[in-house]
């Protein structure tokens, strides 16, 4: 549905905030609310059946399968007609692909067949048994990345349901070009439109903003908020049915009922950052230095083959500082040696002629795509993992300098078992004749737990290590015992906060004094309003991935030893709550971020915090 375009502020309720978690935190504002309606039938659970229908319930439950099917192989049939942005359309099939695993596990469709068959319901129902039964799983994972599939798994389910009983799809190519879009939750098979009906933001009030919908909407530049709360979404979506609401990601509001003065102005916000987007754009291929012309290291986060051809040939990029290996894991399945092979092969091309640091599977956290396995799992699908890497960066027309990266390290002796794993496998494949490189890969690690982090001098004493990474994401969580994933926890890993400044520059300053080569990979560390921080702590080497490049890009080179001084200096002499507001303040001064964008000039906190909230 669609808002009306002429507002009567007499008329309208006062205008109110709730709060929400960005994914892109930009100003986003429309005069058009497109309400995706996901609404499905509230009797799902109802329904009993006897043996004698068990037959029938089964063929409707292998039909709507085999229709799902279809319907995903017309979505890739669709991205493959060039009508999408090449590298629009390749996430869409790597989504579907990924569905259309799901539907081929027999552990999911063997476990609804499973309930037919136990009379617990009919086809409709069983799906909905399981898809409650998954969600209920996957949420209380300790996996963050498992928790963040939750919507995926259950826009599968609502398909499979939706053409048991007939019923149409949620469909966004009806919205308007250049709406907000407010959606109880999103599905993949739904994120192909967004290319076509450009939102001007993007409001879901279930997910993670680590999920697809916040992935795509960063790859976009769109601000999308994710509203946690029951009682805030549906005063949203009461209010969008008389005004659209004004996504503001700087201080992580959304306005409802906003006036003409307040969308006046967001709206022209809004228009100061797309300008400043277009203009980053000339930074495409630009050397990376600070303001005095010194190097920085600005490497590129690759999570597919196509996000290395994009870092390489459209963004600049000379040296891969991450390449989440995790990411070709589908459906929880290790691909082959013969098959990684391959794919390293193909990554290594797109980036010939490069340094290429590669981070080993993870199997903890937000990275563990398996679930699982044994420790004698883990250490031979390591193994293989190496042994395709090194054949494949051994290829005489592969050019590229590998380096490899465990991450997760918490024992000192995990690093040690790992390096000679490193080396045994090397000479193991040198003896069946292989070709490998000419030298043993540089060897180092990613410093994420407390552990590592305390121990790293002793680490590095013992196993002679190559150079560290530093995870910014799960060093800053770990660090505080927070979940990334949960919203509530997001206070504590708020990295203005005394605890963490200290913390990671005391981590820096550790790092320089052994004379061990590092690196910051994650969010944080690309956050172009928090580079100032790293800069002024000694950081000049950060990863970036391709969406973060030319605004990390742009601000380092705003950056130099004085100015970054005195950034870091005003915020330890600034208590906690005004730091963000003396950010925002150096930000704007040196064209850095939104604020940059935006033109907030005041130097003085208290000010400037008065002027951001009017």
């Amino acid at each position: 549905m669609s808002s009306p375009t002429v507002f009567n502020d007499a008329a309208s309720p006062a205008s109110s905030n709730i709060r929400a978690v960005y994914a892109y935190p930009g100003i986003g504002v429309s005069e058009q609310v497109f309400i995706l309606d996901f609404t499905m039938p509230a009797d799902l659970l109802d329904g009993t059946i006897t043996e004698t229908d068990i037959p029938a319930e089964l063929k409707k439950l292998t039909t709507a399968l085999t229709q799902t099917n279809e319907q995903y192989d017309a979505i890739i049939a669709y991205c493959n007609s060039g009508k999408l942005p090449e590298d629009f359309a390749r996430e869409v099939i790597a989504l579907m692909n990924y569905n259309k695993a799901i539907l081929a596990d027999d552990t999911f469709t063997g476990s609804i067949q499973e309930k037919i068959s136990e009379c617990a319901g009919p086809a409709k129902t069983c799906v909905k048994i399981a898809e409650d039964q998954w969600a209920e799983g996957l949420a209380n994972s300790d996996n963050p990345r498992f928790a963040a599939k939750v919507d995926d798994h259950n826009a599968i389910c609502d398909r499979i349901i939706r053409n048991i009983l007939g019923l149409p799809h949620p469909d966004l190519s009806n919205a308007p070009k250049g709406a907000i879009i407010i959606a109880e939750s999103i599905s993949p098979t739904e994120t192909i439109y967004f290319k076509i009906i450009q939102p001007l933001g993007v409001v879901v009030h279930t997910g993670s903003p680590s999920g697809h919908v916040g992935d795509f909407c960063k790859g976009m530049h769109i601000p999308c908020a994710f509203v946690p709360y029951n009682q805030d979404f549906h005063a949203l979506l009461d209010s969008a049915k008389r005004r659209a609401p004004i996504l503001n990601g700087r201080d992580g509001t959304i306005t409802l009922n906003p006036s003409c003065k307040q969308r006046q102005t967001a709206a022209a916000q809004a228009v100061k950052i797309k300008q400043r987007e277009q203009e980053l754009e000339g930074l495409k291929n630009a050397v990376t230095t600070d303001s005095n012309g010194k190097p920085f290291n600005l490497m590129g986060t690759a999570g597919t083959i196509m996000d290395i051809r994009e870092l390489v040939d459209h963004k600049g990029i000379k040296h891969i500082g991450l390449w989440r290996t995790e990411m070709i894991v589908v459906s929880g399945i290790i691909p082959s040696e013969e098959e990684q092979i391959k794919t390293y092969t193909n990554g290594f091309f797109y980036a010939a002629g490069q340094t290429v640091r590669v981070r080993t599977f993870d199997f903890v956290g937000d990275k563990d795509f398996v679930g699982d396995r044994s420790p004698e799992q883990k250490y031979t699908d390591i193994r293989t993992q190496i042994r395709a890497l090194l054949i494949a960066a051994g290829k005489p027309d592969v050019n590229v300098q590998l380096e490899i990266m465990i991450p997760n390290i918490r024992l000192i002796e995990e690093v040690k078992e790992c390096k000679e794993l490193l080396s045994e496998v090397y000479e193991e494949l040198k003896a069946e004749g292989q070709t490998v490189p000419a030298e043993l890969p540089r060897f180092g690690i990613m410093l994420e737990t407390p552990s590592a982090i305390n121990c790293i001098k002793h680490i590095n004493a013992e196993a002679k290590i190559d150079f560290v990474s530093v995870g910014m994401n799960d060093a800053t969580a770990n660090y505080v015992s927070a979940d990334r994933q949960d919203p509530h926890h997001a206070t504590y890993q708020d990295l203005l906060r005394d605890e963490h400044l200290y913390y990671f520059q005391e981590l820096f300053e550790k790092l320089d004094r052994l004379g061990i080569s590092y690196s910051l990979c994650g969010a944080p560390a690309a956050d172009e309003t928090l580079i100032p921080i790293w800069y002024a702590m000694g950081v000049r080497a950060v990863s970036a991935p391709h969406g973060s490049v030319l605004e990390a890009r742009n601000a380092i080179a705003h950056l130099n030893d004085e100015n970054t001084k005195m950034l870091l200096d005003t915020l330890f002499a600034t208590p906690y709550p005004q730091r963000r507001a003396v950010l925002d303040a150096f930000c704007a001064q040196n064209n850095i971020g939104i604020a940059g964008a935006l033109k907030v000039t005041s130097t003085d906190p208290a000010e400037l915090a008065a002027k951001l909230e009017a």
